[in-house]
This record gives structure tokens, C-alpha cells and sequence, in this order.
């Protein structure tokens, strides 16, 4: 029988980052924006205005589509919920309002009805050709179009926008047929200014009124929340995202033997892993990030948001059994191919037990000596705010002054069957020891 690898123990660890007042009062503070911003004049008695909401686990989600909602009915307009969500949820109607649903968006909560339907418009190439204009068929048959969406890097490209409104407005209200066209054109093209293009193309022909852009930091707090006209989408999303990236969930170490990841999914990350956090996007036209550079990836788990959809996978070197279990490899092939990133549907390896996932990292990463491995354990790519680290990679941080810890800590808690405990039964060994 093989001996059992022996691991290093893991210390408990917190990283700061710039701190800025929380916005706690979503749906007050989006009234305030909506009534300076002149967002809603135009709209009148009787019109059908679609509150476009995507598949990200937006703070204070359900609270800002409420108040969209009803400050569109003090105008005498009718307000309708409409999934932006391009080629999730499997790509069918009622995929994408099942995972407004698990948001908590819904008529009972925000009171406007949910419309989804994966119908499109095709109005032909755009202005720098290449790829049609395609959007929602119910955003051309709405009176108007409001967008909502969060502010952050894009995992694919840098550009002067990334993730935001006008992404929401291409690839959201694309729907499946538009994210195609998008992404294939784009492979070709640059990402940031064919974007552009696009989405002007879209509001040639779709009233979209505007946006709410949110910018939340490291610690999932909303810092940043602001009502903008569609007129000033460009100006004012760029400047929001180089606000974010001073603000940006960033890793606090530069390499790494191991990393282990809690969780993945669609609610967190558009690549289920934010690529710019843990340095990998094995994408046919981007560089792959400078740093950090880790040798092996091990996720464990995918939330149940995702509902089955684990795109993004691919980014692991391995898998634990669990997470294997949840995926939809349907609704996931749908998602990577529409992105143009099948790489990012490859299964990796699903052993068991998940101590021998750990033998395997380590192994497969170079190490001679797992005593002096250095890993690295955090909740999932939004969260870095608390990590497990080994002994030798917390001495390479003791000189970063923006990471404090504990010298005591814990062994890896290992089941009788060789199954792992969560991160935070970890934690809580680690903090209280």
C-alpha cells in the first residue's frame, strides 16, 4: 500500500484592502441617482419599459430591481423584468428565469413580471461590419430599456470598458444568438471597441434609456452605485472601472504551488473563476495574466446559483468529486462555445478521495518536499479577504503590509473516507486554536 503524503499545516490569514463607505440603502440610494440623473422623463402613461437584470450575484440585487420597478410606475408605465443574460441558463427561456428566481428577482419580490423568451432581431452587420446586430426580441417591442449590471475587469480583455452596461446591452440583451455573434467577430477584431460598435448599433434601433452601474469591492460591499443616461454609457462606465481596478479582489502572492478554490460559479465570475485573480485564462486570443503563477488549481465545490452551469471548469487542473457531480455539461457546452471557449467546459480530473486530490496537486506541481509546499486556500476568487496559507508561503507574506495572521493554526481536516472539511470549519480551527 502507498504511503500517505504528509501536508504542511495551514495559518490562518486576513488581506485589507482600500477601504471606502458602504452604501447599505440600495433602493434610496438608486432613487436619489434616478432622480438627479433625468433617467425616466421620457417615460410616459401606458409605455412597457424591460429592467434588464443578468446571471451575477449582485448585492443588493433585489432591492435596486424593486425600486427600478416602482419608479417607473410612478411614471404610469408598466415595468417588465427581462433575463440579459446572453446563452445562461442553458439558453432557454426558462433557464434564464430560473436564475432570476435564485437571485431573488421575481414578480412576488420586485413587483413587475419576469418576460423571458430567447427570441432575437437581426438587423444585419454593424457599422465596422463582421458581425450583425441581434437583440432581445422583447427589448425592440419594449417602449424602453433600462440596464443593470455590475462594473468590473473582464476576464477575456482590457480595454476602456469591460464588464458592464454596454456589455449587458451586447451580450445580455443578445441573448444566445447575440453572445455568438459577439464573441465570434470579436476573436478577430478588438474586444473593447467592437463592443462599442455594437452596442451603439443596438440602441440605433432599442430606446435604452439608460443603466445602473454598481461597483462593489473586494469584500462584495457596494461602494459605488449610479444611474446613467445611455448617452454617457462610454465616459462614465470607464471611469467606474478604473475605479474598480484601484479597488480590485486581487491574491496577495505572487506564485504558488497549490491553490485551492471552495467554490466556483456563474454568480461570482462571468468564467465561473476570475481569471485575473488567479492568473490563468487559457483563452484562444488573450495572453495568459503575468501573475500570479500557480501551478495547480483544485476546486471543490459549484454553487447552486450556476445551476449546473460550471463553465470555467476548465481553469481547474482538478476537481473534486462533488463538484463533478453538479455539472451540467449541457447547459456548460452551451455557455464556453457560445464564449468561444470550449477549453473552458474540459472536465479535470474528479479523484476520491480528496486526499489524494491533494497528493496529486502537489505531485503533478514539482514538489519534493510537501512540508515546505507553498498553498494557498481561499472561499472563491470574490472573496480573498480571508485565505489558509502553508507555513512557508505566510513567511513570504510576513513583509505585505496589507495581510495580517495568526503564527498558530490547523492540519487538513480529513474525513475517515479521506473527504476534506469546508474552508470554514478550517477557518475556525485555525482562528481559535
Amino acid at each position: 500500500m502507498e504511503q500517505k503524503m504528509e501536508f504542511s499545516s495551514l495559518l490562518a490569514v486576513r488581506q485589507t484592502f482600500p477601504k471606502h463607505p458602504a452604501i447599505e440603502d440600495h433602493a434610496g440610494q438608486l432613487r436619489r441617482k434616478l432622480a438627479g440623473s433625468g433617467m425616466l422623463e421620457s417615460v410616459g402613461e401606458g409605455q412597457r419599459v424591460a429592467l434588464a437584470v443578468g446571471s451575477r450575484g449582485v448585492t443588493g440585487l433585489t432591492a435596486m430591481v424593486r425600486a427600478l420597478a416602482a419608479a417607473v410606475k410612478e411614471r404610469g408605465a408598466q415595468p417588465f423584468i427581462l433575463p440579459a443574460m446572453g446563452s445562461h441558463g442553458g439558453a432557454t427561456a426558462q433557464g434564464q428565469s430560473g436564475i432570476l428566481d435564485a437571485l431573488g428577482v421575481n414578480e412576488r419580490s420586485c413587483g413587475a413580471p419576469v418576460v423571458s423568451s430567447m427570441e432575437t432581431v437581426d438587423y444585419g452587420p454593424g457599422s465596422g461590419g463582421g458581425a450583425h446586430v441581434v437583440v432581445s426580441r422583447d427589448a425592440v417591442e419594449a417602449d424602453a430599456v433600462i440596464v443593470l449590471n455590475r462594473v468590473k475587469s473582464h476576464t477575456a480583455f482590457k480595454g476602456s470598458v469591460e464588464s458592464g452596461l454596454l456589455k449587458m446591452v451586447v451580450v445580455g440583451l443578445g441573448k444566445e444568438n447575440g453572445a455568438r455573434a459577439y464573441h465570434l467577430y470579436s476573436l478577430r477584431s478588438e474586444f473593447p471597441r467592437y463592443m462599442i460598435e455594437l452596442a451603439r448599433g443596438i440602441m440605433a434601433h432599442v430606446n435604452v434609456l439608460g443603466g445602473v452601474g454598481v461597483v462593489e469591492d473586494a469584500a462584495g460591499r457596494t461602494v459605488r452605485l449610479e444611474a446613467i443616461c445611455s448617452g454617457q454609457f462610454e465616459s462614465r462606465e470607464a471611469e467606474l472601472l478604473r475605479f474598480y481596478k484601484q479597488i480590485a479582489t486581487r491574491l496577495p502572492f505572487e506564485e504558488a504551488d497549490v491553490l485551492i478554490v471552495e467554490r466556483m460559479g456563474k454568480d461570482i465570475s462571468g468564467a465561473g473563476l476570475d481569471t485575473n485573480v488567479i492568473g490563468r485564462s487559457r483563452h484562444p486570443v488573450r495572453p495568459e495574466p503575468a501573475s500570479p503563477r500557480i501551478r495547480r488549481i483544485w476546486v471543490r465545490a459549484l454553487t447552486a446559483q450556476s445551476h449546473g452551469n460550471a463553465k470555467g471548469v476548465g481553469l481547474a487542473d482538478f476537481i473534486s468529486p462533488q463538484l463533478a457531480a453538479a455539472v451540467d455539461l449541457d447547459s456548460t457546452v452551451k455557455n464556453a462555445v457560445a464564449a468561444l471557449v470550449p477549453e473552458h467546459a474540459f472536465l479535470p480530473p474528479s479523484l476520491h478521495p480528496e486526499r489524494r486530490i491533494l497528493t496529486e496537486c502537489l505531485r503533478s506541481a514539482g514538489v519534493v518536499d510537501p512540508l515546505r509546499a507553498k498553498i494557498a486556500w481561499i472561499v472563491d476568487t470574490l472573496d480573498v479577504g480571508r485565505l489558509l496559507v502553508s507555513p512557508l508561503l505566510a513567511g513570504e507574506l510576513a513583509d505585505n503590509t496589507t495581510v495580517t495572521g495568526r503564527e498558530s493554526g490547523t492540519a487538513f481536516m480529513f474525513g475517515s473516507d479521506g473527504t476534506l472539511q469546508d474552508f470554514e470549519a478550517h477557518w475556525i480551527k485555525a482562528v481559535e486554536d
